[in-house]
């Protein structure tokens, strides 16, 4: 579980990304991350202030939007067995059929929404998935 030290501001930015609304507090405040924190990291990423700490204990790193994971799939190697789209917290991947029409594949269908957590990644049992 990912933690806010007292370095917070309360700027309410990590609260804003959080996918399941895990940050709590007020402007001004330290905010708490409650018990429902996924560890998916985007309170890091985008904390400007260095008060994240991580799930290892160590002091998260903000990060550019534009330099997050993003997942590329290999579909040489993708068996199209969905648990990409299954674990995204945001659901910004979808299963499309393929061009034949005889199987499905996933889709980064809202790359905006992506929020470089690399669930995806990390559930592929065919090592399927790359950063684009």
């Amino acid at each position: 579980m990912y933690q806010i030290t007292e370095r917070c501001t309360g700027c309410g930015v990590c609260r804003l990304w959080c996918p399941v609304k895990a940050i709590r507090g007020h402007k001004k405040s330290r905010h708490v991350i409650l018990s429902s924190c996924i560890s998916c990291g985007v309170c890091g990423r985008v904390c400007g202030f260095a008060a994240i700490i991580d799930d290892r204990g160590s002091l998260a790193t903000r990060i550019a939007m534009r330099d997050w994971f993003k997942p590329a799939w290999d579909y040489g190697l993708c068996n199209g067995c969905g648990k990409c789209a299954e674990v995204c917290p945001v659901k910004c991947i979808e299963m499309v059929l393929t061009s034949e029409g005889t199987a499905t594949h996933p889709f980064l269908s809202r790359p905006a929404m992506c929020i470089g957590c690399q669930f995806c990644k990390n559930c592929c049992e065919k090592m399927a998935i790359q950063s684009s």
